[in-house]
Order: structure tokens, then sequence, then C-alpha cells
């Protein structure tokens, strides 16, 4: 039977900690629990260790980024099959025999599974082919996805009656299960991603070492994050690491010159697209929000700086 264990990477996270943790207890024991802590100023830990005590906590000495967090907590694992989930989410539902037997055939690298927002709407999760013409058109079009017009997004609405896909580009690292022999084969994370777009480039060295990536509805989710239910706007944080993220996707594949290009491409558009709404939806806290963020993070992506969890 395979085993299955969680790994959450927490950071600043004691407003949706308890939340998270305690969703996991209906269908896993706390010592299959694995939090890696990326050096949390809040009290997050605390927190764990008084409700949790069984759960397994491993203590960064510095924020080293989601990847790099979620590579040093799988090496304290042993079991076949780890589950990667965000602090802001809330496990719904899942059904670990229909999990184990996904995995059984040994095809299977990465498996995502149905996302809702906290209204109860489905959120798109499973990624479309990642390229440079998309990425672009992601940036360039930002404006129309605005206004609903999925086309220029880079994941796609695959509709709620659906239960299985077998083979799909990449799925949202909100939750994943990894097959974990397969992911410590290919290294784990590329630790230069700090966080964002390090799921799609998994995936894509998954399906390049001859694995699958899949959905399935046999996991449901609830994801907290604000930007994702259009509730609080997209962060500086979002916006500024998707950029250097997609970037790096590009130079890994089409080499580091055409990264920068698209990276300074995308990042002007973000700054321009920024510029040009505010005036128009300065009234809206959320959207106000969206438009100095991606300015800022627009900006910092143009100039290449570093990542920042600030």
């Amino acid at each position: 039977m395979l085993e299955i264990a969680v790994l959450i990477v927490t950071y600043n996270g004691e407003e949706y900690i308890s939340d998270c943790i305690g969703s996991l207890l209906d269908y896993f024991n706390q010592d299959e629990i694995y939090i890696v802590d990326n050096c949390s100023s809040d009290d997050t830990i605390e927190i764990v260790e008084s409700s949790f005590p069984s759960v397994n906590i491993i203590k960064n000495s510095e924020n080293s980024g989601f990847g790099t967090a979620c590579n040093l907590g799988s090496r304290s694992i042993d079991s076949d099959l780890v589950m990667f989930l965000n602090q802001d989410a809330k496990l719904i539902s899942l059904d670990k025999e229909a999990i184990r037997s996904t995995f059984q055939s040994g095809e299977i690298g990465v498996l995502g599974g149905k996302v809702v927002g906290i209204s109860g709407q489905v959120i798109d999760s499973v990624g479309k082919e990642l390229s440079v013409t998309r990425i672009l058109g992601n940036w360039i079009g930002l404006p129309f996805q605005f206004f609903g017009m999925s086309y220029f997004g880079m994941v796609k609405n695959i509709g709620q009656e659906v239960n299985f896909l077998p083979e799909i580009p990449w799925i949202n690292g909100h939750l994943i299960v990894v097959n974990k022999s397969s992911f410590s084969d290919l290294g784990g994370f590329d630790e230069q991603f700090f966080m964002y777009v390090e799921e799609v480039d998994l995936c894509f060295r998954m399906r390049e070492s001859g694995f699958k990536v899949s959905y399935s509805s046999d996991i449901v989710s609830l994801d907290y994050n604000s930007g994702r239910n259009k509730e609080g706007g997209i962060s500086r944080l979002a916006i500024h690491n998707s950029l250097l993220g997609h970037g790096l996707y590009v130079s890994k594949e089409r080499g580091v010159l055409i990264g920068i290009l698209v990276r300074t491409i995308c990042s002007l558009f973000s700054i321009v697209w920024g510029i040009v709404s505010l005036p128009f939806l300065i009234f809206s806290s959320s959207h106000r929000t969206s438009s100095l963020s991606l300015i800022s993070g627009g900006w910092m992506g143009l100039l290449g700086l570093g990542n920042s969890m600030k």
C-alpha cells in the first residue's frame, strides 16, 4: 500500500495554519504531516506546537523560498507519495484509496485536484501548454482577462463535471501530490525559482522524464488566497515573482537572452497596464491594489531585482 505524507511550507501563516492542519486530520495522523517554516516572524510555529504537538516541524533559519523549503522537507519524508499543500488551503475531501490506485501504475509523477474558492466557485487550476507565445500573451492580454476573456490566460476552465484528466501540461501548485521517487530523482523543485512557476517547471521536467501529470476530482481543496478569490487584489509579490519565474522558465528552455527579453517585455506591459488602469479603478480598493502591484511588481521584474517576501 502506497503511503502518503503531507508537507506544508509556512511563512507568517498564523491566520490560516490551524484550519489548514485541522482539515487534514480526518485523513492523516499528525505524525504524517510535516511543516517547513521559512523563518516566520508571527506565531505560526507556536500555534502548531501547542495545537498539533505531534506534527513534524522543520525550522528554516531564513526564508529560502517555497521550492527550496519543499525540497528540504521532502528529504525527511519516507513515504511513497508526498502531498504539497499551501498554508492558505483547506482540504475539503480526499479519497486516499483512489489516489493510491491512480499512482499504482507508476506512470504518474504529479497529480492535482479540484480547487474551490471561499464562495464555492471553482478556481481554474489546470494549466495550458506554456510557451513563449503563451507567456507574452498572458501579460499583453491582461486587460482582456480582467473582463473574463480566458483565452489569454495560462489556466483553462475544464468544467465542473470532469473527474479525471490523465495527461495535462501542468497543475497549479496550491495542492499537488507527487511520486516521491521520481520527484527525488529529478532533484525536486528547481531552487532557482523562489516562488511561483516552480510547479510549471516541475511538471515539464516530469513529462520530459516520461511521467504523466494528471488531474483528479478525488482531491478537493479550498483556496483562501485573496487574489485568486478576486477579493484583495493581486499582490506585488505575485507580480514580481511571476515575472521572474516566467523569465527563468523561458531561459531554461530557450536560453538566457531570450528569457531576459521575455521578462523585459512582460514587465513593461505590467507597468503600462498598471498605469493605464489606475485612474479607472482608483475607487475600488482591491482593483487599486492590483494596479499599483502591476506597476511596482513590473518595475522590479524589469530591473531583475531579487526575490522578496515583503
